[in-house]
């Protein structure tokens, strides 16, 4: 309870400390080679000034190759043979980029005692088939278990491909680090950094995080919370949109939900219906096959959101059924108790 409630105190008091506001915004090239965008990368030097870029899961360097320019050292960390053979003859000649092989955790108790300077982690060391190694394993904690080791307390960590992590046991992680760290979800992403920055959370963000949280271990959202925080991301503006639509993965829940809240607000409702009912019938999860990974928490706010777009699209019956549902969860919940007289 307590740490959750740490995170909402930041929520509360960033706006007003801070100097300068995280925006959310499109990370990756998900349409081109799934690399970081150096727009990004420029965002967080302009933001937090890093001048060391770790990364853990080098895969083909396409992240390492955009990092170039924007921090005085690179280290990159490859546990699969033949992807650390290839990156290290890609950029052999680059004096400031080394390429390591092993094991990410265990190469990063290695190098962060020889580290000066402030450091942005990406880490991304999970198994994700094809030619990456550490098949059922995610190394991902002990990772994070590393960094406090080092007693590395003011570095900004960007954790990739977040949609099945059960979010607590991130947050519980990266806590023991820093217990003052800021905390949010950036679309796919984890990222946590120290107040001392002086950034405060856009709007949407927060309500990413509200979302994601809610429901999650020792979460205290209240569901006053959760809801008014979807309304957030429903009326993300233009550019918020776009980078949420750019977010691919059509089987994992919140994504669809999100995608769908704004169609819904938008009065595209079989739009939105399709949304919704990939996010209810993924059940918010992914990843199921990692043992440590299990499914986010599944809510019925999922189909009261789609029984207002059944509704909207004219489908009573269907409307009706889910809002039959609804109540049958929550019967303190009167707004599906209002628009049910409606039918």
């Amino acid at each position: 309870m307590k740490k959750c409630t740490c995170i909402l105190i930041f929520f509360m008091f960033s706006t007003t400390l801070s100097n300068e506001i995280l925006q959310f915004s499109s990370v990756k090239n998900y349409n081109g080679n799934g690399a970081v965008k150096k727009v990004f990368f420029q965002k967080m030097v302009t933001l937090f000034n890093p001048t060391i870029f770790i990364e853990t899961g080098t895969l083909t360097g396409n992240n390492t190759c955009n990092a170039i320019g924007f921090f005085e050292e690179i280290h990159t960390i490859e546990l699969g043979m033949l992807l650390y053979q290839k990156a290290s003859e890609r950029f052999k000649n680059i004096e400031n980029i080394t390429v390591y092989h092993g094991d990410s955790s265990e190469v990063l108790k290695q190098i962060l005692p020889k580290m000066h300077g402030k450091i942005l982690f990406w880490l991304d060391a999970h198994f994700s088939g094809g030619t990456t190694a550490g098949e059922g394993r995610n190394p991902l904690i002990d990772e994070i278990r590393a960094i406090k080791m080092n007693r590395i307390n003011n570095a900004i960590i960007l954790i990739d491909d977040i949609r099945g992590w059960e979010m607590s046991k991130i947050r519980d992680a990266i806590l023991t680090i820093n217990p003052e760290y800021i905390f949010c979800i950036f679309g796919d992403i984890a990222m946590a950094f120290p107040p001392e920055d002086n950034v405060a959370l856009s709007p949407i963000l927060k309500a990413f995080t509200i979302s994601r949280f809610y429901g999650s271990e020792n979460s205290n959202i209240s569901l006053e919370m959760v809801l008014e925080a979807e309304k957030v991301i429903s009326k993300a503006s233009a550019y918020e949109k776009n980078a949420i639509n750019e977010i691919p993965f059509p089987e994992s829940g919140y994504y669809n939900l999100w995608k769908g809240l704004i169609l819904l607000n938008e009065q595209q409702f079989e739009k939105a219906i399709n949304k919704f009912n990939l996010a209810i019938n993924n059940e918010f999860s992914y990843f199921n096959y990692y043992s440590n990974w299990r499914a986010p928490y599944l809510h019925w706010r999922a189909h009261w959101y789609l029984a207002q777009a059944l509704y909207g699209a004219g489908n009573n019956y269907d409307a009706k059924n889910f809002l039959d549902q609804v109540i049958a969860q929550a019967p303190f919940f009167t707004q599906a108790q209002e628009l049910l007289l409606l039918l």
